[in-house]
């Protein structure tokens, strides 16, 4: 089990890390509280991370934002320490130990600290959605591409624990290929670029903020920026639409994934990956009942397996797929159809 400590004080950082060294068996790292350092550091780090300790005991700006933005990051469950006084809302994803800071010289520290590693303790042994079960038969574990089938869009949909999928996928996809990427990753406005700017170190693609009435360029990847909905227009351009959240999310995959059913048809490509909810499932249907190829992320490789199991009961999914499969297919389309008309 892997923790990771986000606290704005170093005195509070070292006594947590040291807490769990010296009383449990969790692998403990430490973070800065500073956004910017998040992306770089979660790069670093090649595990899964099971449980942040967010330290709360000064008072953190659009603290809803950043939970929301830590969650789709990690794909993990946030302990806040301190006294909740934010009116924050406590979820399957979000719990509260308020007895914080702890003072090792107080009288009841120790009673304390074990109270703390229980309530840790607690939580990661607690399921979540990402463990339900469900048995569909029809999807394929492989998909065989033929030759005669045109692909001139993928769009990809990914909300909690996406982030790192993204980056696996689009590190992995070589500079030769040609065909472009729309993806919706939820993830609050003030943290898109800095999202999109950690995807392009590592990738040998393109990758930008969509950008209103913009042409859809060969090679390029395009990320869906913060309150706007995107989608493709009847012309093949991108347009950002200012409506409504759809499935409370704005961006929402549902939106793209409509569009690119309407427009594209059977020449596209769609994927959905982990997140809870089901965002995008009903569209990722209509764009395989539109002859699209579709696939949806394997629940095993599933940070949360909302939103591919929602399309899954749909019949939505052309074949369930891991990261390393998604990659290889998306490799053997571009080199079956080389170029973008």
């Amino acid at each position: 089990m892997h923790i990771f400590i986000i606290s704005q004080s170093m005195v509070n950082g070292i006594l947590l890390k040291e807490i769990f060294k010296r009383h449990s068996n969790y692998s403990i790292h430490f973070l800065n509280s500073h956004d910017q350092n998040l992306f770089q550091q979660f790069k670093k780090e090649h595990f899964s991370i099971d449980l942040i300790l967010f330290d709360m005991a000064k008072y953190e700006t659009n603290l809803k934002e950043k939970l929301e933005f830590l969650i789709n990051l990690f794909g993990c469950k946030i302990l806040l320490l301190g006294k909740n006084k934010q009116k924050i809302k406590i979820s399957d994803w979000i719990f509260t130990f308020t007895d914080f800071p702890l003072n090792p010289l107080s009288y009841d520290y120790a009673q304390k600290r074990q109270a703390l590693l229980a309530t840790v303790k607690n939580i990661l042994e607690h399921k979540s959605d990402k463990d339900t079960s469900i048995k569909i038969n029809g999807p394929s574990e492989s998909l065989i591409i033929k030759k005669t089938e045109k692909i001139e869009l993928i769009a990809i949909g990914a909300s909690t624990g996406g982030p790192k999928v993204l980056l696996k996928i689009f590190s992995a996809l070589p500079a030769s290929f040609s065909i472009p990427i729309l993806t919706v990753q939820h993830i609050p406005a003030q943290f898109m670029h800095m999202f999109v700017d950690w995807l392009n170190q590592s990738s040998a693609l393109q990758v930008e903020l969509a950008r209103n009435n913009a042409d859809i360029k060969s090679g390029h990847i395009y990320i869906a920026p913060g309150n706007y909905h995107l989608v493709v227009t009847p012309q093949k351009r991108m347009q950002l639409v200012d409506a409504l959240p759809e499935h409370h999310v704005k961006p929402s995959v549902s939106y793209l994934f409509k569009s690119v059913a309407e427009v594209y048809g059977q020449n596209a490509l769609g994927v959905l990956l982990t997140g809870m909810g089901k965002d995008g499932a009903a569209e990722l249907a209509l764009m395989k009942a539109k002859g699209a190829i579709t696939i949806v992320q394997s629940k095993e490789s599933c940070a949360v397996f909302g939103m591919p199991k929602a399309a899954l009961e749909l019949g939505a999914a052309t074949a369930v797929l891991p990261p390393e499969k998604i990659i290889q297919t998306l490799i053997d389309i571009t080199k079956q159809y080389k170029g973008f008309k």
